[in-house]
């Protein structure tokens, strides 16, 4: 129809030839065209990443510590350019990733911590978020013990060797000394040690002890009775002498 030849060709795998010859009473003209036949690949399909939690086993903890080692797991990624560990919005460069596990430590701030990890291929992308809460580890109330001198002591000297033990306190700065309400600056404090030489008034000399911390404070009091020495008495007159 108007000098246009319209067909379809069933082809086969490989090349194939066709040729197209058109006669009439003048003569005749022939084309030849080869078309070669491809049969197409089939798509290639490509996974999308796949994160799991390793350790911790789950999306959140609270810790002691102000690191931890993470670890998880990642399939369908085949080197660390295709992951990315941001630590609170960071980056992190310095993760380990070995046969789809990566592992990192990571530097909490107190409080709440996030940690994303996200693994990208052509396929697609996966990521897995980790909320961690950092506490400081509880510590106990101080305890206070004194070890010298005894309760109640009386004595005839006025100044007096005192001696305690103070646990769950790091420093002097958490430790209050006083000497009949008088603060005492000049006591030493030493691996939970403390000791200092009490300057005593006459008459009763109340210690107080007192170690504080952020979970408590605790004070112990012992009295020392500072008494004159009595003197032996003066002879006025010479005792009687008989003689026969």
């Amino acid at each position: 129809m108007n000098g246009v030849v319209n067909f379809v060709a069933n082809l086969n795998l490989g090349s194939n030839t066709i040729v197209v010859t058109g006669k009439n009473d003048s003569g005749s003209d022939t084309k030849t065209i080869s078309i070669i036949y491809e049969k197409p690949e089939p798509p290639v399909i490509i996974n999308p990443p796949v994160i799991t939690y390793v350790v911790p086993s789950s999306s959140s903890f609270t810790t002691n510590n102000s690191s931890e080692n993470i670890r998880m797991m990642v399939t369908n990624v085949t080197n660390s350019s295709q992951i990315t560990v941001k630590v609170n919005g960071i980056n992190l460069s310095g993760f380990a990733f070995n046969h789809g596990r990566i592992s990192f430590n990571a530097n909490f701030s107190l409080g709440a911590n996030t940690i994303l990890v996200s693994a990208t291929n052509a396929g697609g992308s996966d990521s897995k978020q980790i909320s961690v809460n950092y506490e400081l580890p509880a510590v106990p109330a101080p305890i206070v013990t004194i070890l010298n001198p005894a309760p109640d002591l009386v004595v005839t000297e006025s100044s007096q060797s005192v001696e305690a033990t103070v646990t769950n306190v790091t420093s002097s700065s958490q430790l209050q000394v006083t000497i009949n309400g008088n603060a005492v600056s000049g006591f030493s404090f030493n691996n939970g040690n403390l000791s200092f030489i009490a300057s005593l008034d006459r008459g009763p000399n109340v210690i107080s002890i007192k170690g504080i911390n952020v979970s408590g404070s605790d004070t112990k009091v012992v009295t020392i009775t500072y008494k004159l020495p009595v003197a032996p008495p003066v002879r006025t007159q010479d005792p009687p002498v008989i003689t026969f």
